[in-house]
């Protein structure tokens, strides 16, 4: 079984290279597959362009085993829609079953989403949500959904958010510590998230 695992990645950062590495070792995934969204629907506060975020999760991901990145999103026109790339993947992989990766917020959002029985009916999914997590939220979505296939894994993450990484760059405060050394970089030389003149 592999993985497709997506998000916007404004940066991608250590919380996010946990998952990905816990999530291929606990399911025995053969590979992970990085998606990073090309012009998300539901997100407003993407700052950088979609090809400086696909050069970031490269460099995170450069020499990690069973890690790859895809550029799929990115390359297609319009809104990045996760049973869009699902489907794509498929396609290319189709002797290899699939499950997507998704935290547990976006999981319980999956209602709000265009057309979330079809994204249910099509995908199974692995939600990733922190020890101690009671299941009952997940269990009105099989209420709504029937078709659901959703494994839940819990997983201890770093305390770290794109936004806040975003405002320590912005404000002169430390931020390599939260993000791979080469990402790092990247960010400086490239002045990204910096404040406007």
């Amino acid at each position: 079984m592999i993985g497709l695992f997506g998000g916007t990645f404004d940066p991608i950062h250590n919380g996010h290279l946990k998952v990905v590495t816990q999530v291929c070792a606990e399911m025995s995934l053969e590979e992970i597959i990085v998606v990073p969204a090309g012009y998300p629907y539901m997100k407003n506060d993407v700052l950088t362009s979609p090809e400086n975020r696909l050069r970031m999760v490269e460099l995170a991901l450069d020499g990690l085993p069973k890690l790859s990145v895809s550029d799929t999103e990115i390359k297609r026109c319009g809104p990045s829609y996760t049973a869009d790339t699902f489907r794509e993947l498929q396609a290319i992989r189709s002797n290899q079953e699939i499950s997507v990766i998704m935290g547990m917020d976006a999981v319980l959002g999956i209602p709000r989403w265009d057309n979330p029985k079809e994204f249910i009916d099509l995908c199974k999914i692995i939600a990733i949500t922190r020890p101690n997590h009671q299941a009952i939220e997940t269990s009105k979505l099989y209420e709504q959904y029937e078709n659901a296939n959703i494994s839940i894994l819990p997983i201890s993450t770093p305390d770290i958010s794109s936004t806040e990484i975003r405002e320590r760059v912005a404000g002169g405060r430390d931020f390599k510590h939260m993000v791979p050394k080469k990402v790092a970089e990247f960010i400086i030389d490239n002045q990204l998230y910096l404040p406007g003149p």
